[in-house]
């Protein structure tokens, strides 16, 4: 059920705006999307004569003033306006419908010469982050491939990146075809997830390996900026903790100082993932400390090498939290020790602020996590804290 009367609320007005009764809500995703907190729920709804279905709503927190055909706009208990949604029509995806169907996906999947595709195939959506990008394995007997939903116009842009990455020895997947509507064609990406088998890599090794990496996309011509960097946003994240934990309004304000303070001067630009984390990486299940690609180079282009080193930090205490939740006590001390060391490597002498600038990222990061669910208020805040302490300490 929704956590408080006010979501209730909301999900009530969405129902009637359908036509229909709100039954039951059940909280499925949330995350930090284009215009605020995008947040998924799974609805059981039911008309007049008490015939039951189920869909799913998507509820954005501070939606850009640009109205889409499809979508709601609604004001909660507070004034506060929303935009709503239901799955698949995405306002800002609007070829996921096209990749979410089995017909339909076959179809674009035979347009770009892919061979032995049938009329129908089978369908699993992988990844669903609701107003930025899509990825739907697509299979059927013999074949495999996936289809990543974009943006309109940026897939031939896309296409093209992977291209000259693999042109540059970077392991990403082939890029097969596209449409301008914002899909994608990638052949299947070999390895596995390194989330999958984390704990059976040797920390230094892999880390050493994302170095690498790191290092061989800085080599890659780019053609734009990466994507924004989430420190510039430290205080929307502030504002959202603070209603969430009044009490720490004091303190969430010297660390939204403090962070500003580390951001400055900015350091040195270079092309950078722009979301490089466990779940973008893929090793070899031989030997889990080698990695064998990436994937969601969408997000790439120049920026500050600061922001992939903060991003893999605050993935990996995600999913510290995530397997200790689950029970799985292997893969969280897997992770917390490569966060641990991950740290150790902030410093190097060609960029003497990296450091400060990846803790003042990295706290930014720890309040999306509160926002999201991942991590309790109490415990990201301390965390935050901590980490611009020792920033400020290694200025000194």
């Amino acid at each position: 059920m929704p956590e408080t009367t006010a979501e209730r609320a909301l999900l009530e007005a969405v129902a009637a705006s359908v036509g229909l009764r709100f039954h039951a809500g059940r909280l499925v995703s949330a995350e930090a999307g284009p215009g605020g907190i995008v947040t998924g729920y799974a609805l059981t709804l039911a008309d007049d004569a008490g015939v039951r279905s189920e869909r799913l709503v998507y509820i954005e927190t501070a939606p850009p003033d640009v109205h889409h055909s499809g979508v709601l706009r609604l004001r909660d208990e507070q004034g506060d306006e929303r935009a709503v949604w239901f799955y698949p029509d995405d306002p800002r995806l609007p070829a996921l419908a096209d990749a979410v169907l089995p017909r339909r996906a076959a179809g674009l999947l035979a347009a770009v010469g892919v061979p032995g595709v049938p009329p129908s195939v089978a369908l699993d959506v992988a990844t669903y982050r609701p107003g930025k990008r899509a990825v739907v394995r697509v299979t059927w007997p013999g074949g495999v491939r996936y289809l990543k939903v974009v943006a309109p116009g940026s897939a031939q842009a896309l296409a093209e990146r992977h291209a000259t990455w693999i042109a540059h020895g970077i392991p990403v997947p082939a890029a097969e075809g596209w449409f301008p509507t914002g899909v994608i064609v990638l052949a299947e990406q070999p390895g596995a997830p390194a989330t999958e088998v984390l704990p059976a890599a040797e920390p230094d090794r892999l880390l050493d390996a994302i170095d690498a990496l790191r290092a061989r996309i800085a080599s890659v011509p780019a053609e734009g900026p990466a994507r924004t960097s989430l420190a510039v946003r430290f205080d929307w994240y502030r504002r959202r903790v603070t209603q969430v934990v009044p009490h720490a309004a004091n303190r969430l304000a010297a660390l939204d100082r403090a962070v500003a303070g580390l951001l400055q001067p900015p350091g040195p630009r270079a092309t950078i993932h722009g979301d490089l984390h466990l779940g973008q990486l893929f090793l070899d299940p031989a030997d889990p400390s080698r990695l064998t690609g990436v994937i969601d180079i969408d997000t790439a282009g120049t920026g500050d090498p600061a922001d992939d080193a903060a991003a893999l930090w605050a993935h990996l205490v995600a999913t510290t939290a995530h397997a200790r939740d689950g029970g799985e006590t292997d893969r969280a001390d897997a992770a917390s020790v490569l966060a641990d060391r991950a740290v150790a490597r902030w410093s190097t002498p060609a960029d003497p602020g990296r450091a400060a600038r990846t803790a003042a990222i990295a706290a930014t990061h720890l309040l999306g996590h509160v926002l999201t669910g991942v991590l309790p208020a109490e415990e990201a805040i301390a965390r935050a804290e901590a980490l611009v302490a020792g920033a400020l300490e290694g200025r000194t």
